[in-house]
């Protein structure tokens, strides 16, 4: 109900504007209205929002980044089939790879 009765409302009003003002005009107004409560809706939430607590911990784990996650999808870095996986030697390649 929370999305269906603006979504309702929303086209009401556009055509509304539309019938009014004509289809440049209507548009126009439409787009500035949208504008206007998206801006209104940011700012809303930027006042809503609450403030973090304690340390932030954004440092990524050891071991892992973009640079290791690309190479490690790269299917000549796992070798031919039936060979054992470099950097895992208890896995074989065809448990890497998906066929499905």
């Amino acid at each position: 109900m929370v999305r269906r009765l603006p979504m309702m409302v929303g086209l009401l009003i556009g055509g509304w504007l539309i019938t009014r003002y004509g289809w440049e005009q209507g548009v126009r107004y439409a787009l500035l209205g949208c504008i206007l409560l998206d801006g209104s809706t940011a700012v809303f939430r930027w006042f809503i929002a609450e403030p973090e607590t304690g340390p932030a911990t954004t440092t990524p784990k050891p071991g892992v980044n973009f640079l290791g996650v690309v190479k490690a999808s790269n299917p000549d870095a796992l070798g031919t089939a039936g060979q054992r996986h470099p950097q895992k030697p208890g896995i074989a390649q065809e448990e890497l790879v998906y066929t499905g």
